[in-house]
């Protein structure tokens, strides 16, 4: 069976649903607007985050170089063999990228400038990655079309990588987090101790 039958594709439920998407994709859109508008004045990073961060940029730039590279490889010994279609492929090695750039800059305190509070992030990504959740589990076998097809995987694998990426991100802030709290609870008994 080649590609997707979306015969039954416009019922009103689809419409319901990619209206409630749309205005979902337009809040959030807006609120990182708000945020990042004032955040864009008052972000500030000091010497330490800033190589850091450089550290991260050149790390996410060879996971997508050696990515590709492998890809490329992959696909010319194979006889025109493709694993994805030309939007999947491009879109995890992006994906794979931002999450090395991401995490990196989590573990080394530099993702966040002195002055920004790291909790709404944190709900941020859960919120994304909940999100994809219910996506993903909701096109599972939706309109007779498969994450997998003849072999390849479509761009419906789009919702699962998001989620993968923002559940990775999720669980980077939530263990920096912990550890940066038993950190300073240290400091404070050595602190308590010394006086």
């Amino acid at each position: 069976k080649k590609g997707c039958d979306f015969s039954g594709l416009i019922s009103p439920a689809y419409i319901v649903d990619l209206i409630a998407g749309m205005a979902l994709i337009a809040g959030i859109a807006v609120m990182f607007y708000f945020v990042g508008r004032k955040s864009r004045r008052e972000k500030k990073y000091d010497e330490r985050q800033s190589l850091a961060r450089l550290k991260a940029y050149r790390a996410a730039f060879w996971t997508f170089v050696v990515l590709l590279a492998i890809n490329a490889f992959v696909e010319s010994t194979g006889d025109g063999y493709r694993w994805g279609d030309a939007i999947i492929e491009p879109f995890l090695f992006i994906c794979a990228a931002i999450t090395v750039f991401v995490v990196i800059c989590i573990f080394e305190d530099a993702y966040f400038a002195l002055n920004e509070k790291r909790s709404f992030y944190l709900w941020m990504f859960g919120l994304i990655a909940f999100a994809n959740s219910f996506i993903f589990l909701g096109n599972i076998g939706n309109y007779n079309c498969a994450y997998i097809e003849n072999g390849r995987v479509t761009f419906r694998a789009m919702n699962p990588v998001v989620l993968v990426m923002f559940a990775i991100l999720f669980a980077s802030l939530a263990i920096k987090a912990l550890i940066s709290r038993g950190k300073e609870r240290e400091r404070s008994r050595d602190e308590e101790g010394a006086s």
